[in-house]
């Protein structure tokens, strides 16, 4: 087949389509005064995604994309063919032991979605509890969200997305019959209190979790009780369990502050404790140390007030920031991630300088037996593999309260993640399970240099590439960025990006500020009115790894994703001509839009991330300055591939509609002959995470890995 492929496609030749121009012009929209400044977009027809001349807008420009990528059909099915055969036949997780039961996912020979399996510890036949495939042949698309077991194993709880809309549904099954007990809509996530009691947040029109309610397995949901309703519009309600379930937690989380308040497993309906009361820049979250005491992981973004770990007794809830003891004495140079609490023992998942890190502490109990504030005690904690270099840890979920082993992934961009096992007790790491398939045909390197941006700051880049190569001038690099609500840009490993590192490309991981690699006061530096450092960051770090000769613009491609597009577009913006091409995936491009409606999805809880422009004008000024749509400029621009997806309720696909409209507009006179194309690929299923499992997946990284590959021919 892909003989006779390669017969019948002639080598691409280069860019030679023209985009299709708007189909129609509805009546423009009149300029809007904000701040005593008009604004208007002369694409703003474009955002209504019915209209009908939307609608044949969108269909050119699938007919134009397919047009342009048809010559690479060819390599897109070798690509494809070559990373599937890489994938093992059937895929067994890393299994998770919880009361007697040992949980996994299976993914069968040649299916895309996984079953989701148990069998007894010890022996027994399997138990699929939910098989994803069948669920997405049925609807069409889906997508899990919570799965959670009853506590005495017979009852399955999971929230389901069957349209890309991010609108779950929660289920619970009789885990021996599968008869479906309940149905509840438009849940975000459940946890279970004791008995067949579950308390869920439900969502209200703007996709926001504002509701927290009390159901009881076969009960009409309806006359559920509700425990919490959170008025404030910037904060999500999340519900979790404490690891030895004394307690559920309800957390109100905004992107900068939260509130947390304790429900009672064994007595759900009494009336919840609040922990501490909201305080700005302020966000903490609960765990239970020890019977009659909590742990509080916190953070800030103010290094006067730097918080870490601390306890607070029961008995004297609510409590204020000032009653919290100190358990670890705060470190600037530690960032703290996460924490598993162990009925002995911590084990705190931080960075520092960047790279990840494991610590664990000893909790060390009253000898006298008094109900006295346990002490926490650091451990010599075994070096991790890779120790000191550019890795990811991701724990496991280690829901067992009295193991004595917290288990977790340690992978890099070039070695895949394998499992190992820290021994509180006996204080030893140990192997658990290899690192599996796909692996590198090609030993690969890994390693951590830094790019000075133009305010002095040190920025940290994670650099991959094939033994043996010096990475040179001469050698093409890919660079990906993301920077945006204090999230990590991991350095882990990703099997897409192997048919580049074995062709002799550099993968370069930049962890510009906005990120959450070095802490809160890093996210915080990258956002509001300081969010442009994001783009120059990269910019200035690209040209740092170019002169220190690796890889040169002409052979330098870039991704990014969701709000990392805010990144990239605006190091696009600025110095095109650092980029043989770009790929955005359902790209945040447009924040003025965004933010300048409420009544948007995620519009006012993103207000502590970028700004509120309709009461401040110094955000709106910044907002504008930021914002890529906003930026674009009459110049050259590098080809671009975007991929959205029509469901997305985060992101609308519209954005890039009206992003490729002005880019072509503005730099239509430098680039006459449209040899760089931009190009649009929609989903018509899907979200914003995406749709399809393992095999899927590989479609759309062939597509991406073909373009990037014939634009630095």
């Amino acid at each position: 087949m892909l003989r006779r492929l390669r017969r019948l496609w002639r080598p691409p030749l280069g860019w030679t389509h023209a985009p299709p121009p708007p189909r129609a012009l509805p009546r423009r929209s009149d300029p809007r005064v904000l701040h005593g400044e008009a604004w208007s977009d002369e694409f703003e027809w474009l955002s209504h995604p019915s209209h009908r001349a939307v609608r044949a807008h969108l269909t050119a420009e699938a007919t134009y994309t397919r047009e342009v990528l048809r010559p690479l059909v060819g390599e897109q099915m070798e690509l494809y063919a070559e990373m599937a055969e890489r994938i093992p036949a059937e895929y067994v997780s890393p299994t998770e032991t919880y009361r007697g039961w040992s949980y996994y996912t299976r993914s069968p020979v040649k299916r895309d979605l996984p079953l989701y399996c148990r069998r007894r510890v010890g022996g027994g036949a399997e138990e699929v509890l939910l098989d994803l495939g069948a669920l997405a042949d049925r609807h069409g698309y889906a997508a899990l969200g919570t799965f959670t077991v009853s506590p005495d194993q017979t009852l399955l709880a999971y929230t389901l997305d069957t349209s890309g809309h991010e609108r779950w549904e929660l289920r619970v099954e009789e885990i021996r019959s599968g008869r479906m007990v309940s149905s509840v809509p438009d849940v975000l996530n459940a946890e279970w209190a004791e008995g067949e009691a579950l308390v869920y947040t439900q969502l209200d029109e703007r996709g926001r979790a504002c509701k927290a309610a009390l159901h009881v397995c076969g009960a009409d949901w309806r006359r559920d009780s509700l425990l919490l309703e959170e008025g404030d519009e910037a904060s999500i309600l999340d519900v979790a369990a404490t690891k030895d379930r004394k307690w559920l937690t309800l957390n109100s989380n905004s992107r900068t502050s939260s509130e947390v308040l304790l429900i009672d497993a064994a007595a759900p309906l009494t009336p919840p404790k609040l922990v501490a009361k909201r305080e700005e820049n302020l966000s903490y979250f609960v765990e239970r140390l020890a019977p009659g005491w909590l742990l509080l992981v916190a953070n800030t973004a103010l290094p006067s007030r730097a918080l870490g770990l601390c306890a607070v007794a029961e008995s004297a809830l609510p409590s204020h920031r000032l009653d919290w003891s100190e358990l670890v004495r705060p470190d600037t140079s530690r960032a703290i991630e996460d924490v598993d609490v162990f009925q002995d023992s911590l084990v705190v998942y931080e960075r520092v300088a960047a790279v990840p890190r494991l610590a664990s502490f000893r909790i060390l109990r009253p000898r006298d037996g008094s109900s006295a504030m346990p002490t926490v005690e650091e451990q010599r904690t075994p070096p991790l593999p890779f120790f000191g270099a550019p890795c990811s840890i991701k724990p496991l979920p280690n829901r067992e309260y009295a193991s004595d082993e917290a288990l977790f992934e340690v992978a890099t961009p070039a070695v895949p993640p394998a499992v190992y096992a820290y021994n509180h007790c006996s204080q030893s790491l140990s192997l658990r399970r290899p690192a599996s398939p796909p692996l590198p045909k090609v030993p690969l390197l890994c390693e951590q240099r830094f790019g000075r941006s133009r305010d002095g700051v040190l920025v940290p880049i994670t650099l991959t590439y094939r033994e043996g190569l010096a990475p040179m001038a001469q050698s093409p690099m890919h660079v990906i960025v993301y920077g945006a609500y204090g999230a990590c840009l991991n350095a882990e490993f990703q099997s897409t990006h192997l048919p580049l590192l074995e062709r002799g490309w550099i993968v370069a991981l930049v962890h510009v500020r906005g990120g959450g690699e070095l802490g809160p006061t890093w996210h915080m530096a990258g956002a509001l009115r300081n969010k442009r450092r994001s783009s120059t960051d990269l910019v200035d770090s690209i040209r740092a790894l170019h002169a220190m000769g690796v890889s040169q613009p002409t052979t330098t491609t870039a991704a990014a994703e969701s709000a990392g597009a805010l990144a990239l577009g605006g190091a696009l913006n600025e110095a095109p001509h650092l980029f043989a091409a770009a790929i955005f995936r359902v790209p945040f491009l447009d924040v003025v839009s965004s933010m300048i409606d409420p009544s948007l999805p995620l519009a006012v809880e993103e207000q502590e991330e970028w700004g509120n422009p309709l009461e401040s004008a110094e955000d709106w000024q910044a907002i504008r300055a930021f914002s890529p749509y906003e930026g674009i400029a009459q110049q050259s621009y590098p080809p671009m591939l975007l991929s959205t997806a029509e469901n997305d309720m985060r992101v609308p696909f519209t954005q890039a509609l009206r992003y490729l409209a002005r880019l072509r507009e503005r730099s239509g006179s430098f680039d006459e002959h449209q040899t760089t194309p931009k190009l649009l690929h929609t989903e018509s299923s899907g979200g914003h995470q995406g749709e399809g499992g393992r095999f899927r997946r590989l479609e759309h990284a062939s597509t991406e890995l073909s373009f990037l590959l014939h634009a630095i021919r």
